[in-house]
């Protein structure tokens, strides 16, 4: 792979597709990376943009065992050429890390992906002859919205909003406070807020109260994982995956410390990491 310059003398990377598109891929995760750092809202076209990525690497990990391969020798247009090269099995050794700090793993990717096919099912039933706005909870229920609303069958549009009461610690403060606001106008619409987690009930309760003073039609609540154990203020879940114990939970979107998003599964983080 190299870069060359075209009549225009605008640079352009040249070689096999693999490389052409990791190559986009780290530039594009590299952006979304700053934009996330400075709490820059990004749009939907660059959230499809992560859901693209994360769906390439499974291929890739299926497909190659996501194996990264290193020429020795650094002539040729394509890093994949002919010629002796050092193959590093990156995944075992970045991945080890994380889930070192794995206590159990709750639910498998499977479970998740079948969770998720009957939630949208429901879903689909009961708004079959109505418009749905969907508001999903970044970051954590980033990944959750992105599969849940392909499985649903109907007019469903989406926004999303972020709101922070955690940062780094592990204990919710109990102040809400709105980073990003959702970009339409909710009057007179039926809104679903989407949720990675219930647990305290202090953002579903007072994002429920928002969407009410701002005149929504209806406003229901989806929530992958309850934890009623933690619970200070009562809510009305109205779809719920699965409930789960009075434990430190990551993965599938859900972080510790902006950690274990990518996990494909659902586990326990070990006390140790967060105390």
């Amino acid at each position: 792979m190299k870069k060359v310059k075209n009549d225009t003398g605008k640079t352009r990377i040249t070689g096999c597709s693999i490389c052409v598109q990791q190559t986009e891929h780290n530039r594009l995760l590299q952006i979304l990376r700053r934009k996330t750092e400075d709490e820059i809202p990004l749009d939907d076209r660059e959230y499809m943009d992560i859901e693209e990525i994360r769906r390439s690497f499974e291929s890739d990990r299926e497909e190659q065992s996501f194996l990264y391969i290193q020429p020795s020798v650094t002539s040729g247009d394509c890093c994949m050429a002919e010629q002796p090269a050092t193959i590093t099995e990156t995944k075992e050794c970045n991945m080890q890390k994380l889930t070192d700090d794995i206590e159990k793993i709750l639910f498998s990717e499977q479970q998740l992906a079948e969770c998720v096919r009957q939630l949208g099912s429901e879903i689909t039933k009961d708004y079959a002859d109505e418009d749905l706005l969907m508001i999903g909870i970044l970051k954590g229920a980033g990944i959750f919205m992105g599969d849940l609303i392909r499985q649903i069958d109907g007019d469903v549009r989406t926004d999303y909003m972020v709101v922070s009461s955690y940062g780094n610690s592990s204990v919710s403060s109990g102040q809400i406070r709105i980073i990003k606001d959702v970009q339409v106008d909710v009057k007179g619409l039926n809104v679903m807020l989407v949720e990675d987690i219930a647990d305290t009930g202090n953002t579903l309760n007072a994002l429920k109260d928002l969407m009410i003073e701002r005149g929504v039609r209806s406003v229901r609540i989806c929530a992958l994982l309850d934890k009623p154990a933690r619970r200070i203020k009562p809510i009305d879940i109205d779809y719920k995956g699965f409930e789960v114990p009075d434990e430190f939970i990551i993965g599938y979107g859900i972080d510790y410390a902006e950690k274990y998003r990518n996990l494909p599964y659902i586990g326990i983080l070990k006390k140790e990491v967060y105390e």
